[in-house]
């Protein structure tokens, strides 16, 4: 707004003065000239007056996250006009507010020094300075003391595992940029597990959601925050854990009479207390044809019984596993023996007729032949045919004494089979 020339505004020479500078003569400053019809107007120069009488101008820094042990200084800055007359601190706790004597923190020192801090110490500051003007107070500083031990911290392999709590002391923590670094060099970026609010402040679990056995290790933690990036003290974390691998996995088929082994690679922290194999969910004895050493399951000989389903199991002295199931199926087994359905064949004499006989054996059979039932007596039939390389028997001129009840037998090494009884009935042509 235009000035005006009275007591304390002389306007003359286009030079304004301004004999006695107090604070109302702060502000932005310029000049205007009227020509004519027209008029300009100067850039503005900004006027600060300091030095002003009036009470003590207290700056400090909010917050301020310190290690058990350290030595802090809470800084207070002064400006002052008059001088100062005195300069005190307090701390708040608890909801009661006390003067602090300790080093600095007056007249001469107003920066307060705190040596070898504890996590007692924890609590709200604040600086007092007085002059002939009157009293003020700076804004308070919120100090966090955590702990300096090193943390052991354990964990199971499969399950989450929390490696670090991070409270938001002074300013909002940038949660994706949670990172640790482990002695090898490798880095793990943690995931956010928990959320708890000790102290009305809000802490947050980070670690991982599925932990694993490298994991184990010595590692050192930066969290990205307003203020710049924090660095944690080294902390050791190990996981405790049983890893069981199984091999050949899922299925593989197997022949009668073949050797069965299936492997079982463990990892274990600590070392194993127990170990056994479970077939059909019944633990298997190291006895018979079964050989339980070096985690491999040895069985010489596989017959039907050893069908089904395998598993390794093992404990040690934190948890214990089981794997993952692999199926043995037997393919094999005593020979089937078909006749085509057939069960009744009736020729005339001198027709040829053939009594089928098909076989189906793995392993394969080792011998093949016929029988003969006549009035409740059964024969070995020697005819054409009939044999491991041609089991159907062949009648090339059936004769009225064919006639009975014949039956194809088939053996291999687990045993032998009989088919259905097939009757013929020989028609005499007389």
């Amino acid at each position: 707004m235009p000035l005006q020339s009275n007591e304390s505004l002389i306007r003359g020479n286009q030079t304004l003065l301004i004999p006695e500078a107090t604070s109302v003569n702060n502000g932005y400053y310029s000049c205007r000239v009227d020509i004519g019809k027209t008029h300009a107007t100067s850039d503005k120069v900004f006027v600060r007056v300091i030095g002003v009488p009036g009470v003590p101008v207290i700056s400090t820094k909010r917050c301020v996250v310190v290690t058990q042990s350290d030595n802090v200084t809470l800084h207070c800055n002064i400006s002052v006009n008059p001088a100062a007359l005195f300069v005190y601190w307090t701390k708040r706790m608890n909801g009661k507010e006390y003067v602090i004597d300790a080093d600095g923190g007056n007249l001469q020192d107003p920066n307060l020094k705190l040596i070898s801090v504890n996590l007692n110490d924890t609590g709200m500051y604040t600086c007092h300075a007085g002059n002939l003007v009157g009293n003020s107070s700076g804004n308070p500083i919120k100090m966090s003391v955590i702990s300096a031990s090193r943390n052991m911290i354990e964990g199971v392999a499969g399950h989450p595992v929390g490696f670090l709590n991070i409270t938001t002391y002074c300013s909002q923590v940038n949660y994706i940029l949670i990172r640790c670094h482990k002695t090898t060099g490798e880095i793990i970026y943690l995931d956010m597990l928990d959320v708890f609010f000790p102290d009305n402040m809000e802490t947050h679990t980070y670690g991982k959601h599925v932990s694993y056995l490298n994991y184990t290790g010595t590692y050192n933690c930066t969290a990205d925050d307003d203020d710049g990036i924090t660095t944690g003290s080294e902390f050791d974390v190990i996981i405790y854990g049983v890893i069981l691998t199984i091999e050949p996995a899922l299925t593989f088929d197997v022949s009668p009479g073949e050797e069965i082994q299936i492997k079982c690679y463990v990892q274990a922290v600590p070392e194993l207390t127990g170990f056994s194999w479970i077939h059909n969910n019944k633990s298997l004895q190291s006895d018979g044809g079964l050989t339980n050493g070096s985690h491999t399951l040895i069985i010489p000989v596989a017959t039907s019984v050893n069908n089904g389903q395998y598993r390794c199991s093992a404990e040690n002295a934190k948890t214990s596993a089981t794997s993952d199931p692999v199926n043995v199926n037997i393919i094999g087994g005593l020979p089937v023996i078909s006749t085509n359905g057939q069960t009744h064949v009736v020729v005339h004499q001198s027709e040829t007729v053939t009594l089928p006989c098909n076989i189906d054996s793995k392993p394969a059979a080792l011998f093949a032949y016929w029988t003969k039932q006549v009035k409740d007596k059964e024969y070995v039939f020697d005819a054409n045919g009939g044999n491991l390389h041609e089991p159907s028997l062949n009648f090339l001129e059936a004769k009225w004494t064919d006639t009975g009840t014949y039956i194809c037998h088939a053996g291999n090494s687990l045993g032998n089979s009989s088919g259905s009884a097939i009757y013929l009935f020989v028609i005499s042509g007389t």
